[in-house]
């Protein structure tokens, strides 16, 4: 799992390191008995007003028994009425707090609209900050911000677009000792508008280290890097590439140093090796939401997902492939190390088919959590969060609970 020093809200992820796959130890003996004991509860129910709604991206503790997250709706009437998302905190025992309400459309609103990464101390929106000069991206390419110590939000940079960035997604990352530049992606925007990788120093303008071209780079990243070592990231993207013909490519994992040096290590062939990657890697694992072959379910007959480990140079090994509802889950979309076992979310499959949270160790994929739907939420997302060693895991869905009518707008939750 990345590791998260923050003194307050002034600095930032340091990373993740290198990934060895877990073996026996007490922790898969804790991961075992969650599901045993039958430990879930819905902490927070977002009601789509004032207090957000549309969770997209996990929650990361800031000390004290509390955590900060954000959702990309909600916490106003603007952006066409469902509101440009909010900056949150929430405690243990579930008291949820709103930092800022985006307000992107606003005649006085340069702050950003939509953030859809974690926060980490800087954090990124995909529209807003008035950036752009083209009026089709509706007010702006998005910004990155950060909050002072009184709370208040405040936007560092927005981005202009093509050829520059648009739409920057998930989390900044950092290199090991450093205290300098943060790389991230932008999921549109660049010289052919398939996405940009960039470098960022706090009070200057972005570098922009590499645009997207579709084949055989890939295109538009859906997640933000993974540190491998000291001075390298790995990072996906959800298309392009030059296996696969379906859908302009099945996507590919790259990597880039400190320096800015990229390659692309992997292409997927959207076979059972997988297809479409739209999470961010730990160290040299990762999932993707499609692909694998052993899934009945998958609407399109691609399969359900997988896991899998990039070994070595251009090298890719499947670890595991999703069978779906109602076997296991379907469509990964997160995976973590927290105290040397994995654990992640499917989006949809399990026992409901609205996603569950899983384990991963020895090769074999263990369901400790299926989601019911309605009041219980529905369709997780993110990374999941733990304050303490032995504490529970906390994480949000983006649907279900009992705002928003009859879909719900999403809830924070806890599972011992």
């Amino acid at each position: 799992m990345c590791k998260l020093w923050i003194l307050w809200i002034s600095v930032f992820v340091v990373g993740c390191s290198a990934t060895s796959l877990p073996s026996s130890s007490d922790a898969e003996v804790r991961a075992s008995q969650r599901s045993a004991q039958g430990g879930y509860r819905v902490l927070y129910a977002f009601r789509g007003s004032r207090d957000g709604a549309l969770p997209m991206a996990g929650l990361l503790p800031i000390g004290g028994g509390t955590m900060i997250g954000t959702t990309f709706a909600g916490g106003s009437n603007l952006c066409g009425g469902s509101g440009c998302g909010t900056l949150f905190t929430v405690n243990e025992a579930g008291s949820e707090t709103v930092l800022h309400a985006f307000q992107k459309d606003h005649k006085l609103g340069r702050d950003g609209a939509g953030p859809e990464g974690e926060f980490s101390g800087y954090g990124t929106t995909i529209a807003g900050g008035l950036g752009c000069s083209d009026a089709s991206h509706g007010g702006g390419c998005g910004v990155i911000f950060t909050v002072t110590r009184d709370g208040n939000e405040r936007v560092v940079y927005r981005f202009k677009g093509t050829p520059e960035g648009q739409a920057p997604i998930g989390s900044l990352a950092a290199p090991l000792g450093s205290n300098a530049a943060l790389f991230g992606v932008t999921e549109l925007g660049g010289a052919y508008n398939k996405g940009t990788l960039y470098s960022w120093i706090p009070s200057k303008k972005p570098r922009t280290l590499h645009s997207f071209y579709g084949a055989p780079d890939g295109a538009f990243p859906l997640a933000g890097l993974s540190l491998v070592g000291n001075n390298a990231f790995y990072g996906t993207t959800s298309s392009g590439g030059n296996a696969c013909s379906s859908y302009g490519g099945c996507g590919t994992v790259f990597s880039v140093d400190t320096d800015g040096d990229f390659a692309t290590l992997y292409s997927f062939k959207g076979g059972s090796d997988g297809a479409a990657p739209a999470a961010a890697m730990d160290g040299a694992v990762g999932v993707t939401i499609s692909g694998g072959k052993n899934c009945p379910s998958a609407i399109d007959g691609g399969g359900c997902g997988t896991i899998f480990k990039i070994e070595g140079s251009k090298r890719e090994s499947v670890l595991y492939r999703f069978r779906g509802y109602p076997s296991d889950g379907a469509q990964p979309i997160s995976i973590q190390r927290i105290n040397g076992v994995f654990y992640g979310v499917t989006q949809t499959g399990g026992a409901h088919n609205f996603g569950t949270i899983f384990t991963f160790a020895k090769n074999k994929e263990h369901v400790i959590y299926s989601f019911k739907g309605g009041t219980n939420g529905a369709f997780p997302i993110g990374f999941l969060a733990q304050l303490y060693d032995g504490s529970p895991l906390y994480g949000v869905t983006e649907s279900g609970g009992t705002g928003c009518g009859s879909l719900g707008c999403g809830v924070i939750y806890s599972l011992k």
